[in-house]
């Protein structure tokens, strides 16, 4: 009778395969460069170097050899909160594309590896990160993913170089236990990474950090907001980052924090609904540029004393910044700039715009290169000006719901497999 119900065991364990999930036999699913593709015959299809994920996982992928796609199909790799789900150490040129991952300690994990991708996929609920970069890992792109939900931050780039974060959606982050946590970290001298065009939105702590003289990054065309979050982006003991074009509201603090940092610049960025914070604050720092940006609604600025420790204008023809709680009501002699400063706590813009800098219709009004460059002679009139950029929710992957629904199916499938194979023993030790 034991042995019957051995047998009936093994006979749900097979069943459940059959319906797509595959159990890890071993520690991990290793796919290599050779004629099997490592253990990819055993998940899916090998051709070329292109491992075709033909069922859903419960351990982790270990990618060993250069040159390597994953490409996941929809399918996904669920864990158990231990090791990390995709593993990329010492590799380059690698793929991984429209794969869902969820529930290890770190999603994604390159260490050392270059020129890598990771794209379409869903990267979330890991208690980690939703993809770390990490021990000059340089040179990867993470571009069109959702990234969500996961413990301490959604991206994480420590001591890496020259890697692109675009278009992204990159939400909810940061919920875990301990404190510094949020959408991305570039952190620990991490330098020319760059963030761009991505959604960053519902994150706890921080939308984006800088920090650990982490230096010459770039946050560009971002839409940053974050109602839970401490600031939109802080750069902490760091220098010579570009914070511009982007569009940062609602968090709980500041916009913008400079703290222990020299020599940023903050540029042509939209900064609004920070309530009782500011839109941007530098506590301290020398040499910083804060220069043809909006501070919209209530948001002002603060600054290390004393004044001209770093700069919020310059002369004619480009000015300083527009203020919503200034500019609108200043004197103007030549139409453009307000005749007198606007005073904050710690220094002042000297020559600020009375409209609206139109960063968005003439970006090259900020940067060549990202140096400052002239802006046009005349300006559009304020009805030219786009409206505020409504954030949107990038969809993609599955869904929370529809995994609980696919789990409830597979465990009613597996008990009416097993009360049917109860019932078939039972018939057949009757008739015996």
């Amino acid at each position: 009778m034991l042995a019957k119900k051995y047998l009936l065991l093994l006979f749900m364990v097979a069943v459940i395969s059959i319906f797509g999930s595959a159990n890890s036999a071993s520690a991990i699913w290793t796919i290599t460069n050779d004629p099997t593709g490592g253990d990819c015959t055993k998940i899916g299809t090998w051709k070329g170097t292109t491992c075709s994920i033909g069922v859903n996982l419960t351990t982790g992928i270990n990618i060993t050899s250069n040159g390597i796609t994953i490409n996941g199909s929809g399918h996904s790799v669920t864990g158990n909160g231990n090791g990390d789900g995709v593993i990329m150490i010492g590799v380059s040129q690698v793929t991984i594309r429209d794969l869902d991952v969820s529930k290890f300690e770190d999603c994604v994990y390159i260490d050392n590896g270059a020129n890598n991708q990771v794209t379409g996929s869903q990267l979330h609920l890991c208690t980690g990160t939703g993809i770390t970069m990490i021990n000059q890992a340089n040179v990867n792109q993470v571009k069109n993913n959702e990234i969500h939900h996961n413990d301490q931050w959604g991206v994480m780039i420590n001591e890496a170089d020259s890697n692109v974060v675009d278009t992204n959606n990159i939400h909810d982050n940061g919920g875990g236990p301990g404190p510094g946590n949020g959408g991305v970290d570039v952190i620990n001298s991490a330098k020319l990474n760059t963030m761009i065009n991505n959604q960053i939105q519902n994150n706890l702590g921080f939308g984006i950090e800088f920090s650990q003289s982490a230096k010459t990054n770039t946050a560009d065309k971002n839409q940053i907001s974050n109602p839970q979050a401490s600031w939109g982006i802080r750069i902490d003991d760091s220098n010579e980052n570009l914070v511009i074009f982007n569009t940062i509201s609602k968090e709980q603090r500041d916009g913008v924090l400079v703290q222990n940092g020299n020599t940023n610049k903050i540029i042509c960025n939209d900064l609004s609904s920070h309530g009782q914070a500011l839109g941007v604050e530098i506590s301290p720092g020398t040499g910083n540029q804060v220069i043809m940006n909006n501070f919209l609604e209530t948001d002002d600025a603060d600054s290390t004393p004393p004044p001209g420790t770093n700069t919020f204008s310059y002369d004619k023809p480009i000015g300083g910044n527009y203020w919503d709680i200034y500019s609108p009501t200043c004197a103007t002699d030549d139409g453009m700039f307000c005749n007198k400063p606007h005073a904050f706590l710690g220094d002042q813009d000297n020559l600020p715009w009375i409209h609206k800098v139109p960063w968005q219709l003439h970006p090259d009004m900020c940067r060549k290169d990202g140096v400052l460059v002239q802006p046009p002679t005349k300006l559009p009139p304020p009805s030219e000006l786009p409206p505020p950029s409504q954030l949107t929710s990038a969809s993609g992957g599955i869904s929370e719901l529809e995994v609980a629904v696919y789990f409830i199916i597979a465990i009613a499938v597996s008990t009416a497999l097993a009360v049917f194979g109860i019932l078939h023993s039972r018939r057949a030790s009757r008739a015996g």
